[in-house]
């Protein structure tokens, strides 16, 4: 070989490299359904029809009546990744957000409460280097 053959295979082994991803875990909670969602008259079966199935169902913990449902549980996290290659160093960063969604329910199956933190839109790419 000769020395400019030699000369870019070498450059092209070690030259940097960037790169963009970007992780989606479970569907995107709609705000517009949440407020279709009233407190003291929706229904288990509501809150359904509206969101889907729920991530998680959390059950109460009464002696008494162990099964019964308590509150579904919505999530979807949404991760951007940001990396940078030079030679055989990589640097990374990362920013993960959430929409959590929770609907309470009373003994009746009707909704007694909403918490939500609705952030998975926020996740933005980032620099590799600082915050």
């Amino acid at each position: 070989m000769r020395y400019p053959t030699i000369l870019m295979i070498t450059v092209i082994s070690i030259a940097p490299g960037c790169f963009f991803s970007r992780t989606k875990v479970e569907a995107p909670v709609a705000a517009e359904a949440i407020e279709k969602i009233e407190i003291g008259r929706s229904t288990t079966a509501d809150v359904a029809r509206l969101l889907g199935a729920p991530t998680d169902i959390i059950f109460s913990n009464r002696e008494h009546d162990p099964l019964r449902v308590f509150a579904y549980e919505y999530t979807h996290t949404v991760t951007k990744t940001t990396g940078l290659t030079l030679v055989v160093i990589t640097f990374l960063n990362a920013d993960t957000k959430r929409d959590h969604l929770l609907v309470f329910f009373d003994d009746r199956g009707v909704v007694s409460a909403i918490g939500e933190s609705l952030r998975a839109g926020d996740a933005r790419y980032k620099f590799p280097f600082g915050d």
